[in-house]
């Protein structure tokens, strides 16, 4: 199913095609946010354009369970045109729990992520295993996790990216549309002391040794990972 790359703001283009099928009778979505200040804006972007029965899950939503148990329930008794919105972070759908309960919806049930290049954490890929919904949405305005070949494959396979994106929409043709305005981009050159220097070459050689030039990638590696995160920190601290 596609993978939409555009802005991080809840898309028009997403909800333009849930619209369509609610058009055609119930509509069954589930939308997936990395924060909670993202659950309540999509909430209202949802609301905005007249969809009901939206339900939030997070860590400060409570009677959640009941909700999505009536749904399920209701299912099972074949009620007719059941419509639904349920509205989720990352972090609480990928509780054991939380999923035992999604997993029963319908499998017709629309899955929007947005940001959904924080499907590739450890948590999320053995989330993303469980879901039996096919239709799939993904939006992210940076697909590509970095340093992350794992994660990058999973979340292009739960996709079923194959050769390029369903949609792109870059910084160019935003600006030049006027959806985004004209910046300048000013960067601000660091110098390393002797010790902060030092202690690069030493990551940089350790990195280094995971780094195959056949194939210009590097392993798929926690120890890996750990360096990388360790050399970004030491520039932090710097």
């Amino acid at each position: 199913m596609p993978w939409q790359r555009v802005q991080v703001k809840p898309s028009h283009h997403s909800i333009a095609y849930f619209i369509y099928i609610g058009k055609k009778g119930s509509y069954k979505c589930l939308i997936l946010v990395p924060t909670i200040s993202l659950v309540d804006q999509w909430k209202k972007e949802c609301t905005r354009f007249g969809f009901r029965n939206i339900i939030k899950i997070s860590s400060k939503e409570r009677g959640w369970k009941d909700a999505v148990m009536r749904i399920v329930t209701n299912s099972y008794f074949n009620v007719k045109n059941i419509s639904y919105v349920i509205i989720a972070t990352f972090a609480s759908f990928a509780k054991s729990e939380t999923c035992s309960r999604i997993e029963e919806l319908s499998a017709s049930t629309l899955l929007i992520a947005d940001e959904a290049h924080n499907m590739g954490s450890t948590l999320m890929l053995k989330a993303m295993k469980r879901v039996v919904f096919q239709r799939r949405i993904g939006l992210s305005a940076t697909p590509h996790r970095q340093y992350d070949p794992h994660g990058n494959r999973s979340i292009n396979d739960f996709f079923g990216i194959k050769d390029h994106y369903t949609f792109e929409y870059s910084m160019a043709e935003a600006i030049e549309k006027g959806v985004l305005c004209k910046y300048r981009y000013f960067p601000h050159v660091v110098n390393l002391n002797e010790d902060e220097m030092e202690q690069y070459l030493i990551l940089s050689k350790q990195i280094a040794k995971f780094f195959h030039d056949d194939t210009e990638m590097f392993d798929d590696d926690p120890v890996l990972t750990a360096l990388l995160l360790r050399e970004t920190l030491s520039f932090l601290k710097g």
